[in-house]
């Protein structure tokens, strides 16, 4: 059996939860590919979106704090995506290599740097 490069199901919960659900179906989305189910993939990221939006919406009706309203929309698809997804799609898969972290990280530190610089010109 071929062994498979995936991003695990930590990373992508992780990823979910400091960017968004979309970025975590998107990662699942690889490993999808990466074992050949891409008829699972646009369906996924299509629902993956609509569902945030949903929660984005529903959580701003609940709550005016901004950090509750990003992280438990995020914290949800993460759990969603990392767990019954994961083991919908990807149970069958029997040990395989971790993708490296290096390209979801790299795109962390330019979005929140990005947001942080733009803040502090702002600011000034």
């Amino acid at each position: 059996m071929k062994n498979h490069v995936l991003y695990n199901r930590i990373s992508i919960l992780v990823f979910s939860l400091l960017l968004t659900g979309f970025c975590g179906a998107l990662m699942l989305s690889h490993n999808l590919r990466e074992v050949g189910k891409r008829k699972i993939i646009v369906p996924l990221v299509i629902i993956t979106l609509i569902i945030d939006g949903i929660m984005f919406q529903v959580i701003k009706n609940v709550t005016s704090d901004s950090l509750v309203r990003l992280l438990v929309p995020n914290a949800i698809a993460g759990i969603i995506l990392s767990f019954p997804i994961w083991d919908m799609y990807l149970a069958e898969v029997d040990g395989f290599e971790s993708k490296s972290l290096w390209l979801p990280f790299f795109i962390i530190v330019v979005l929140y740097g990005g947001l942080i610089a733009a803040n502090i010109s702002i600011g000034n």
